[in-house]
């Protein structure tokens, strides 16, 4: 027999086809504590064993090759031992006959008992384990929505904020013009009054234009849609469509043609807006020259919670023209409200507008300046 049995923790018979020992290994030895050599399986069997082998086992396998956890006792010196066997049939010419492999039932019961105890374990384990996981995709949930309304606050903050500015001063500049005209109409009622009517019908047109515009801008929420799957593909056919009469370039880098949800009504009305500004100021003697490139990167969504981490997968829309540009130093400032900077008299609620529709898809829109005289425009707008 091959040496490795001799090492095995286990009984090891060789027998035979009519019963007479071949082989048994060391542990079969210690185990039943013999100095005596065994001729026949017999000798190893008690009473009720070997009425069964010979009865009921051997008459089986002229007809079977294996039987599996059959129960045998074995005699030790001073010691009755039973054990589960797994008996096979060889049948081969040169070593016919039956080996026997067996664990004494009290190693089978520990070790049964030791197997559900692990599995016992193990089951806890997994279900403390789905538990801890459960809290935890649950407190990055309460964290994640905390840190949106968080956002929000801070939008709406910046919001009245700005608001505060326009009623302080957008607002009340025409009205206070509105007065004076009116007195001078009223010091000199002989005197025409056709240009002063005139200049207050331009003023009350303006703020009823401004009012307007900031009901539109406080409402915006209001009026979004459930998003849908598009493309910044997509997107631009319809800018060009809105554009058609405009008379510029544009070149779109986008090679993976990235899907994104978002509400695309407001997306074509952002991308719209950008690409009529570039159009707007660039040099007269120049033709618009508009670059979009699209990639993937993965960014952190916590922005204001201090120490926490989240990575998703977002889109970085790049733009660059030929637009005579601006100071660096309105970077920020260029999407205030109603803000008016030197290269332009109307910018009116436009790039706030575009703004807001970027927080309200949680992604962000910002200038950078690579480079002293050039400036990129690049908005983040999350995947999913």
């Amino acid at each position: 027999m091959h040496k490795a049995f001799e090492e095995l923790p286990c009984f090891v018979i060789k027998t035979n086809p009519i019963g007479e020992l071949l082989y048994y290994n060391r542990y079969t030895t210690e185990q039943l504590d013999h100095q005596t050599t065994f001729k026949s399986i017999t000798d190893i069997l008690t009473k009720g064993s070997i009425i069964f082998f010979e009865t009921y086992l051997l008459p089986c396998f002229s007809n079977e090759t294996i039987k599996n956890e059959v129960f045998l006792t074995l005699k030790g010196k001073d010691k009755r031992i039973p054990v589960l066997f797994n008996i096979s049939k060889s049948t081969t010419s040169t070593a016919p006959g039956l080996l026997f492999t067996g664990l004494p039932i009290k190693n089978r019961i520990a070790q049964e008992k030791q197997i559900i105890e692990d599995k016992k374990k193990l089951e806890q384990e997994n279900r403390e384990n789905k538990k801890y996981l459960d809290l935890k995709k649950n407190l990055e949930l309460h964290q994640f929505q905390l840190e949106e309304k968080l956002k929000n606050q801070s939008r709406i903050s910046n919001e009245h904020r700005e608001l505060n500015k326009v009623l302080s001063h957008d607002l009340q500049e025409p009205i206070r013009k509105i007065g004076l005209f009116s007195d001078l109409i009223l010091a000199n009622p002989k005197k025409d009054r056709t240009h002063y009517l005139e200049r207050i019908n331009i003023l009350a047109n303006d703020n009823r234009n401004l009012l307007r515009n900031i009901q539109k801008y406080l409402l915006l929420e209001e009026t979004f849609e459930p998003y849908d799957s598009t493309t910044i593909d997509e997107i631009l056919i319809d800018v060009k469509a809105d554009l058609n009469e405009q008379d510029y370039r544009i070149h779109i880098e986008n090679k993976e043609n990235l899907q994104f949800l978002g509400d695309y009504r407001h997306l074509v009305f952002l991308f719209t807006e950008i690409i009529r500004n570039s159009i707007q100021f660039v040099k007269e003697d120049q033709l618009p020259t508009i670059s979009v490139k699209v990639d993937l990167i993965e960014k952190n969504v916590f922005e204001i919670s201090k120490d926490l981490y989240k990575y998703k997968p977002f889109l970085r829309i790049m733009i660059t023209d030929n637009s005579i540009g601006f100071e660096k130093k309105y970077a920020t400032k260029i999407f205030e409200l109603f803000q008016k900077l030197q290269v332009s008299k109307n910018l009116g609620l436009g790039l706030s507008y575009c703004k807001k529709i970027v927080q309200l898809h949680q992604g962000t829109i910002e200038f950078i300046h690579p480079e002293p005289g050039s400036q990129v425009l690049v908005i983040t707008l999350p995947k999913e």
